[in-house]
């Protein structure tokens, strides 16, 4: 069962919260430890390495934040912020720190557990993810290197530009290095030793950008921005003439573990749907060009942002519909994507993808078309002038309005009004 850590400078706070936490996700998790500081809270937690870390950020010697960024290098824990009241720079520096969940006081105990919940299920499934790749590279239990796994947590959580070395095998076997080497995110060639294959490290192979772009992309579920990244990788290698097959295949599923390491559950998914071998060397193994693999990468990292959508849309659909309802009652002052993102703490990006997940537009062509229906109705029923109009519906230039309206009703505003005044 996983364990939590609570932390919260007032007394009465910290015990509601246990209380909470036991009656409502005592099957989820366990509380292991309080601390009335964030200086309290960091040593309690590198003693203690509880796996869910509930955390005020307003306290006394070390607030949440600080306490979190002094933790991210010394213990693997799930973070949970909590404020008495929303702040939207509170929550944006958290979402920098990798924090999973935001709650506001008085806590919600449906929310709480919504949030356990998923954080439970994100770290089952990278466990898993894990050793599945693990097994699937090494089969034989005997000669399993004893740094495999963790060459993996370097794919799934290193960070862009992090170098990894590729780790040597400690019995000669070739396999083992060659796992070892994927699992680190290296590209090796061919004609590396047994004992030791030297290779390059994602961050060798590819720009720093391109790869901060493609982690980008995986974390806002955005399925064209990953083809696009993936595809402008495989351009880099094609020009570097990195083109010995089996090295682009240890490539091309670091790549893929890179990806699946930041949306685990989606990953474990995909892999029970397709065949449980989604993550494996021998599933790389069945492709023969850069091309096969290339496409190979695409369809996988799709196919796990689909699912990992699909799930957030179960989990978020209240919000999107919320959202729709702040659309509609707040596009004739001015809404834009940084209003809603401060408002409903919620990522633009990813917020992008949800809705049109959820409605089928996007969110610009969603605005567009409620402006567009508005100022449809007023120069069919009024004598507005057609700059009245432009900013009744939220426009403040009537050049771009016409343009607009233009390109939704297939002819300009005065016209519209025309044909219903004949």
């Amino acid at each position: 069962m996983n364990r939590m850590l609570i932390v919260d400078d007032e007394p009465e706070i910290l015990d509601g919260l246990a209380f909470l936490v036991k009656k409502y996700c005592g099957d989820l998790c366990e509380v292991c430890g309080k601390a009335e500081n964030g200086l309290a809270g960091e040593l309690m937690a590198v003693r203690m390495k509880p796996d869910i870390i509930l955390t005020d950020i307003r306290m006394p010697e070390r607030d949440g934040l600080e306490m979190i960024r002094g933790l991210k290098d010394e213990i693997d824990a799930s973070y949970v912020i909590l404020s008495g009241y929303a702040d939207f720079e509170y929550a944006r520096t958290a979402i920098g720190l990798g924090v999973e969940g935001y709650l506001t006081k008085p806590v919600d105990e449906q929310e709480l557990r919504r949030i356990i919940l998923r954080i439970k299920s994100k770290r089952e499934a990278l466990a898993a993810l894990e050793r599945a790749a693990s097994e699937s590279l090494n089969p034989d239990a005997d000669s399993v290197v004893p740094d495999a796994s963790e060459g993996l947590l370097n794919t799934v959580h290193g960070l862009p530009g992090r170098q990894t070395a590729a780790l040597p095998s400690t019995n000669g076997n070739q396999r083992n290095s060659a796992g070892n080497a994927a699992l680190s995110g290296t590209y090796a060639p061919e004609t590396a030793g047994a004992a030791q294959m030297q290779g390059y490290t994602l961050a060798e192979l590819v720009p720093e950008q391109e790869l901060r772009a493609l982690a980008s992309a995986v974390d806002a579920l955005d399925i064209e921005a990953c083809r696009l990244a993936v595809r402008r990788i495989y351009v880099g290698l094609r020009s570097s003439r990195k083109d010995n097959i089996q090295g682009l295949r240890q490539f091309s599923f670091a790549l893929v573990l890179y990806a699946a390491g930041r949306i685990p559950a989606a990953s474990l998914q995909m892999n029970e749907y397709l065949g449980k071998n989604m993550f494996t060397q021998e599933r790389a193994a069945r492709y023969h060009s850069i091309d096969q693999l290339e496409n190979w990468v695409l369809n996988t990292i799709a196919g796990m942002c689909d699912i990992a959508l699909e799930e957030s849309l179960d989990g978020n659909s209240d919000v999107i519909e919320q959202i729709q309802m702040y659309i509609r009652d707040n596009y004739r002052t001015g809404v834009s994507m940084k209003d809603i993102s401060e408002k409903f703490y919620i990522n633009p990006s990813y917020f992008s993808q949800l809705f049109k997940k959820k409605t089928g537009m996007l969110y610009q062509d969603y605005l567009i078309h409620l402006r567009v229906a508005r100022a449809k109705v007023l120069l069919r029923t009024t004598n507005m002038k057609i700059y009245e109009i432009c900013e009744d519906v939220g426009y403040k230039d009537i050049k771009h309005f016409n343009q607009v309206f233009e390109r939704d009703a297939g002819v300009k505003p005065s016209e519209y009004r025309k044909r219903f005044r004949e």
